[in-house]
């Protein structure tokens, strides 16, 4: 795998990092705290919205016109 290769996954690796800490936090809200519908709701839409710029973002990668 070339150095730039290395580097996109790399990235990629460090960009899952806040969905994976907000699909937690979830998880965690929804088994714990309940009562408190905002934070789960922010929550679930962080990691929506992250998880949706990391698709578009592999897409792009594994594009072979790229």
């Amino acid at each position: 795998m070339d150095d730039s290769k290395n580097s996109q996954v790399g990235d990629l690796l460090h960009r899952l990092t806040p969905p994976i800490e907000a699909l937690a936090n979830l998880s965690w809200l929804i088994n714990h705290e309940s009562e408190h519908v905002d934070k789960v709701r922010f929550y679930a839409e962080l990691a929506e919205q992250q998880i949706n710029e990391l698709r578009t973002i592999m897409l792009a990668a594994t594009d072979p016109k790229a």
